[in-house]
């Protein structure tokens, strides 16, 4: 908050403090802080009615000035409040800042800099250089987006856990500035880094069975559902859910394949032969009259066919 306060109003104040009112009374009766009052009495009784001038804003105070109050605060081991009253100033914040440049610079950081007046060139310049970072940027949205859709497939309606996953893989592999992969998943920030954190890095408990079941899938030519799986499991001698074992199917991608349905086909039929025994079945001779079948079986998914012969002698 800027001071605001004349300087008639602060000899009022200092007065009405050193007449013999309290500090308490004076700040609820004029609406200042205690500290106020206390600054101002102090600044008052050190440097008379000139310390009560108001500071312009944004003053520059020589080297020498800063050099000395370094020197009180560290040498002289004198508080910062003190300083400030020696000083002249109603505020602790400068003192803080300059104590602060000279803790990281030295005396170099005490040294104002001059201000660089920038020719129109060089501002154009800036812009064109704004303009290519921004595109830039854009530009490598574009190619983690793309990189992502071509390794893990859509990802729009992906949960912000998934996504997650997803980000930090794409940060190991190719070490792409986090915030523009988040960008590209559209997965806001503060989301990425709950589930960051909730990461488990614990042991699967279930990797084992989730080898077995696997191993039991492929066996049956990817017939198995987790129903089937699940009794095998059973016989072999595990106690284990069927909704268990549906999850784990569900986590491997596991979808057991499902038999066709005979569907009979409608249009045209192949020429009738002729009823030529006209259910007349007796034989006087071998050889003479022949009945045959034919039979479709299926023998590791591959389709056989067997047609008997018989003689009706």
């Amino acid at each position: 908050m800027k001071n605001c306060h004349t300087k008639a109003f602060k000899l009022l104040v200092v007065r009405r403090y050193l007449s013999g009112f309290s500090k308490v009374c004076v700040a609820a009766e004029f609406g200042v802080s205690q500290t106020t009052v206390k600054n101002w009495v102090e600044i008052y009784r050190l440097h008379g009615e000139r310390g009560l001038d108001k500071r312009l804003i944004g003053k520059k105070y020589p080297l020498t000035f800063k050099l000395s109050a370094v020197k009180m605060v560290r040498e002289e081991g004198v508080s910062m409040r003190q300083t400030a009253w020696h000083l002249g100033l109603s505020s602790t914040c400068p003192l803080w800042q300059r104590l602060d440049k000279y803790d990281k610079y030295g005396i170099e950081g005490l040294i104002p800099k001059q201000k660089r007046i920038e020719p129109m060139a060089t501002v154009k310049n800036s812009k064109e250089i704004k303009e290519n970072k921004k595109l830039k940027k854009e530009n490598l949205r574009f190619r983690i987006e793309n990189t992502i859709r071509k390794e893990y497939g859509k990802f729009d309606k992906l949960k912000h856990n998934k996504k997650t996953m997803i980000a930090i893989e794409v940060k190991q592999k190719y070490g792409w500035n986090i915030t523009t992969i988040l960008i590209a998943l559209n997965l806001p920030r503060n989301c990425f880094y709950y589930h960051k954190n909730n990461i488990k890095n614990e042991v699967d408990k279930y990797a084992e069975l989730r080898i077995k079941i696997k191993e039991i899938f492929e066996k049956h030519n990817k017939r198995y559902g987790y129903r089937r799986i699940t009794w095998a499991l059973r016989n072999e001698g595990m106690c284990i859910s069927f909704k268990l074992v549906r999850k784990l199917m569900k986590s491997l991608e596991l979808k057991a394949k499902r038999s066709r349905k005979y569907k009979h086909r409608k249009g045209s039929t192949n020429a009738v032969s002729p009823n030529t025994l006209d259910r007349n079945f007796q034989a006087n001779k071998p050889l003479e009259k022949l009945t045959t079948d034919v039979t479709e079986f299926k023998v590791c998914g591959i389709k056989v066919y067997l047609s008997s012969v018989l003689d009706m002698f």
